[in-house]
């Protein structure tokens, strides 16, 4: 019979000797022969842990490990979606006013017609409101998107005809 360690220590070996668990790993059971880790994605910096203090890499960092006390911060000023990110895969590029994130590729895009970008993030273009439209392409504010008059129109849309006329209300072309 091997005695056992309170929480937060691991039996060394076949030797009675107990250690604190180190920085990315807890012992929440008195008596474990080794501390248990972080899972990839999370990190912990407490010594000795009675419990789960894991916690979630940060945004715009990632784990890839268990066992982990810290995250590493993506290259080149890259952004993840979410906290808990696990691979530098999940660093998408921080995509310019004008240009929005396309997932897909993990690119950044030019915001086409009837979108807009307004900020430096990895956000994907903005649809302009309904009931109004923008021909401009790489929109860099929501400014862009012009009201229809005595009109309607979807989210987004990308032309004047876009807009349909509201009831009472009809177009003329004139010669």
């Amino acid at each position: 019979d091997r005695p056992g360690c309170f929480r937060t220590k691991f039996l060394v070996s076949e030797a009675p000797v107990c250690e604190a668990c180190t920085p990315g790993s807890f012992a929440d059971i008195a008596g474990l022969l080794e501390c248990r880790k972080c899972a990839a994605g999370s990190f912990s910096v407490k010594v000795a842990a009675e419990s789960d203090t894991c916690e979630n890499c940060p945004m715009n960092s990632y784990s890839a490990v268990s066992g982990s006390s810290n995250c590493t911060s993506c290259p080149s000023d890259g952004l993840t979606q979410s906290t808990g990110s696990t691979s530098e895969v999940q660093c998408v590029p921080k995509c310019e006013i004008g240009f929005g994130l396309d997932v897909g590729s993990s690119t950044c895009v030019v915001c086409a017609a009837g979108t807009f970008s307004d900020v430096a993030d990895a956000s994907s273009c903005q649809l302009c409101p309904a009931d109004t439209y923008s021909t401009t392409i790489e929109a860099t504010t929501s400014t862009s998107c012009l009201p229809c008059t005595s009109s309607i129109s979807p989210a987004g849309s990308s032309q004047e005809s876009d807009c349909i006329c509201n009831a009472g209300y009809g177009r003329y072309h004139t010669h």
